[in-house]
């Protein structure tokens, strides 16, 4: 986080060191006694997470390593499994086959959501840290092989009707948003969507791949100044009265 990195194993005390010279900043000395480290995770811009195996939630100041708080969780850590971060006002915490979502000031357990597992789930960077996939302040959430949730993180609850991805396999891998911040790329087995994140636009469909595209259906050639995107091949369905935060495009 910033010029700082917190390492840690089960056999040793969290560290925090220097990321450009390797400096060590703080140790960190107040787990409880024989416990050791499940996961660690930044919680942006100054704090990061420790969850141990017996499932105590830290929060710590990164700067001094001082505890700004420390709770005992009433749920399972999956070993391996298991991973911490912070999107917008909300910390989350993935483990298993569920999300959690925790104050940053309390560590208190706020919302608890099924969840298809981490891999599936978060994205994997360079390091081994797996972080959330958010577009559109919503976190998109696999709560199963098929069905893919676009929740508001401070409650858990969904924002609009899920995707469905029935009938060609299971999801494997997390979404992907592109450059533009809003849309998401999202597959399932043999089917793979492209969804633009839009509280208003209740659209959706799904597309399963094949060797030859399907041809869009014939539309008006776009006149002068209409956006490029606009003048691409879609596919829209009609109003969804859940108000699905999802549009839906291919090309």
């Amino acid at each position: 986080m910033g010029d700082a990195l917190l390492l840690t194993d089960e056999f040793a005390r969290p560290t925090c060191v220097d990321a450009r010279g390797g400096k060590e900043l703080w140790v960190y000395e107040e787990l409880g006694e024989g416990d050791t480290v499940a996961a660690v995770g930044a919680l942006p811009p100054d704090r990061f997470a420790l969850l141990t195996e017996t499932g105590a939630l830290h929060v710590v100041d990164a700067r001094s390593g001082d505890r700004t708080v420390a709770r005992a969780l009433r749920t399972d850590i999956a070993r391996g499994a298991t991973a911490l971060a912070r999107t917008g006002t909300a910390g989350l915490l993935l483990t298993g086959s569920t999300l959690h979502g925790f104050g940053l000031d309390d560590a208190r357990l706020i919302w608890s959501t099924p969840a298809l597992g981490l891999d599936a789930c978060w994205t994997r960077r360079p390091g081994g840290v797996h972080v959330p996939v958010v577009a559109g302040g919503l976190l998109l959430h696999w709560k199963d092989g098929v069905t893919l949730t676009a929740l508001d993180p401070r409650t858990g609850r969904s924002r609009g009707r899920a995707q469905q991805f029935e009938g060609t396999g299971p999801a494997q891998c997390p979404p992907a948003v592109a450059p533009d911040g809003a849309t998401v790329y999202a597959a399932a087995g043999r089917a793979c969507a492209a969804l633009r994140i839009d509280r208003e636009g209740p659209d959706r469909n799904t597309h399963p791949h094949s060797s030859r595209p399907p041809s869009p259906p014939s539309r008006p050639t776009p006149s002068a100044g209409t956006p490029a995107r606009a003048a691409r091949p879609c596919w829209r369905s009609t109003d969804d009265p859940t108000g699905a935060p999802f549009t839906t495009a291919y090309s």
